[in-house]
């Protein structure tokens, strides 16, 4: 079993210039003892695939729009 499982993370953020894609389907599996490192460029879904995981997306302007976030096995 993993320690974090995310499927299908989509998030957007609607602004009042347009809709904004932040996140399109990721799919991760984070497995008890493994270390995993998100590297890119400012703005490259970072801190938005954190704060998903904690629940903490700003809404609005963000919007969760599909996921399947399981910590231990138990969703989230």
């Amino acid at each position: 079993m993993s320690l974090l499982e995310i499927n299908d993370l989509v998030i957007e953020f609607r602004t009042d210039t347009g809709v904004v894609h932040a996140v399109n389907g990721l799919d991760l599996s984070i497995d008890e003892g493994e270390t995993l490192g998100l590297g890119g460029e400012t703005g490259a879904v970072k801190t938005t695939t954190a704060l998903s995981v904690l629940g903490l997306v700003p809404s609005p302007p963000g919007h969760i729009l599909s996921a399947t976030i399981r910590y231990k096995g138990e969703e989230i």
